[in-house]
Parts: structure tokens; C-alpha cells; sequence
């Protein structure tokens, strides 16, 4: 599991720097360009893909928390 972990952390790095690049080039955050070139339904699509990778991203920090909290407080 630990190259999923590498291959995933390299894929963000990459798209924070096209986004970062985008921005430079086009003064324009991504958001705004999705606004501007996707037509209505597939920016809610996106939107709607966008919101469950937050939630899952949220869930999987406050469960590894909890269980970091659990493995150190020795409670069983």
C-alpha cells in the first residue's frame, strides 16, 4: 500500500502545479475556468464529484484520528 500512497501524493503535486500554472496563465483560479469553458449539467457533475472526494477525505482523517487516539490512550 505504500506505492499508492507515493503514486497519489505525486499525482496531487502535479495537480496543484497544472492548477498553478493555469492560474498564472489565465489570471483565473480553476474554479472559474470550469465555469467558463464546462457547460451547466457537467459542472454539476463535477460539483457533485468534487463533494464526495471532500466527505471521504473528511471521514478518512476524523477515523484515522480516532483510531491513533485509540492506539495511544491504550484503551481496549
Amino acid at each position: 500500500l505504500l506505492w499508492v500512497l507515493l503514486l497519489s501524493t505525486f499525482l496531487g503535486l502535479l495537480l496543484q502545479r497544472l492548477a498553478a500554472r493555469l492560474g498564472v496563465v489565465t489570471g483565473l483560479h480553476l474554479a472559474e475556468v470550469c465555469h467558463i469553458y464546462y457547460p451547466k449539467h457537467p459542472r454539476r457533475i463535477l460539483w457533485v464529484m468534487i463533494e464526495i472526494a471532500i466527505i471521504g477525505s473528511d471521514m478518512q482523517e476524523v477515523i484515522g484520528t480516532a483510531i491513533a487516539i485509540n492506539l495511544l490512550s491504550n484503551q481496549r
